[in-house]
């Protein structure tokens, strides 16, 4: 018998070296990549139908990617040659996605499948799992999900439209002749007209503050400030201060995530804009015009479905009939599958979010947007997502209703 055929069979490869990192690939996955993620917990019923969750560690949230990519032969046997020099238990880095919607992050490959679809044209799958993230103990910037809170949209000079409700009338650069772009760099524009200056003073995000004539031009007195063809120049006027993103004055739109201080638990003060708005004192969170939420208010797709399972005790007798009976209350507590099909970045990423603070464990409300009139408490465990293209992907969620209906303000 040959010796060549007696080799361990961890690899396939034989002197090949395997680079340390995935990124030296310089291989990119492609759309119809999967994710989905699970909780690990301890859950007890009590009285009632009333259960208690407990996460079994810091790492009960787990994902779950299956990467894709299209590959020459060439890079189907670096990428397999990668993955098994990790053994299954060597954990790299990675980055699932070419959208940014997720951080580069560590896991393991536990499996690999190859569909050999011509000579020079192969499917490489990969499952990696990220079981070791305690996505808790990152509650600011997220551990999974790699959210902008705010953008600057990029405008040229020529196209600044500036407007300043402070002195009750509309100034427009462009019909002065002596306007120009003084000076501007990553903190700092000074526009000058005339004997004015306007001083924009930018955070890493966004705009932070306003001075004309080197005077503080405060929110309420700028009210509004438009660029590009009276678009917004920036989605929101948030900020971290004392290591917290706050609300602000300024415009935002319908999935904006802002940090607003409410409450003594970091992880219970982020929320979620309901519509597309500008800001003021009344549409901030927790007043009566507020347009921020931090229920689950995204809207599924039309025709989910949903199923009860009725809870009540029988006892047979003997060679007699069957008696129903009614021993304990919430004997009829909901469990919702929701699609959301061809959703863009910008709902998604809000919506990873929601999730991720969750930790498929904390609770939240949500109203049932059809057939039922009573709030509930759910709870959700699992998502998965799925990129279909350019700004496209499909989410799906499970919801549990917590029967207690209460939602902890330290948990």
């Amino acid at each position: 018998m040959s010796e060549d055929l007696f080799y361990d069979r961890d690899r396939n490869f034989s002197g090949i070296i395997a680079p340390t990192n995935l990124s030296s690939l310089g291989l990119t996955p492609v759309y119809g990549s999967s994710v989905s993620f699970s909780s690990n917990l301890y859950t007890y019923e009590t009285d009632n139908s009333i259960f208690n969750i407990i996460p079994l560690s810091i790492n009960s949230l787990t994902a779950s990617f299956n990467i894709k990519y299209v590959v020459d032969e060439d890079d189907a046997s670096k990428l397999a040659n990668f993955f098994e020099s990790k053994l299954g238990s060597k954990q790299f880095k990675f980055l699932p996605d070419n959208n940014n919607i997720y951080r580069e992050i560590s896991g393991s490959c536990t499996n690999y499948s190859i569909n050999h679809i011509n000579n020079n044209h192969y499917e490489f799958l990969a499952d990696i799992v990220v079981d070791q993230a305690p996505i808790l103990l990152n509650w600011k910037f997220m551990t999974f999900l790699k959210y902008n809170y705010s953008t600057i949209e990029s405008c040229d000079d020529s196209s600044l439209f500036w407007r300043f409700d402070t002195i009750g009338t509309v100034l427009n650069p462009q019909t002065l002749s002596n306007f120009s772009v003084k000076t501007q760099d990553s903190t700092q524009t000074t526009i000058s007209w005339g004997d004015g200056l306007l001083n924009i003073v930018f955070s890493t995000q966004g705009i932070r503050k306003a001075y004309t004539n080197n005077t503080y031009i405060s929110p309420e007195e700028q009210n509004q400030l438009s660029a590009c063809d009276n678009n917004v120049w920036i989605t929101s006027l948030i900020d971290w201060e004392d290591n917290n993103r706050t609300w602000d004055y300024g415009s935002y739109k319908k999935y904006d995530v802002i940090y607003y201080p409410s409450s003594s638990n970091n992880l219970n003060n982020f929320y979620y804009c309901t519509e597309d708005h500008v800001s003021s004192s009344s549409t901030q969170p927790g007043k009566f015009d507020s347009k921020w939420t931090q229920e689950f208010f995204f809207e599924p797709d039309i025709g989910f479905q949903n199923e009860v399972q009725i809870n009540s005790q029988k006892l047979e007798f003997k060679n007699s009939y069957t008696l129903r009976m009614k021993t304990k209350n919430n004997t009829a507590p909901l469990a919702l599958n929701y699609k959301f099909s061809n959703i863009s970045d910008r709902q998604l990423r809000a919506m990873l979010h929601f999730l991720e603070n969750k930790a498929g464990y904390r609770r939240f409300r949500h109203q049932v947007p059809s057939v039922y009139n009573r709030p509930k408490v759910f709870i959700c465990s699992e998502w998965s997502h799925t990129w279909n293209y350019f700004n496209s992907h499909d989410l799906e969620v499970k919801l549990i209703e917590d029967p207690l209906g209460v939602i902890p303000k330290n948990s």
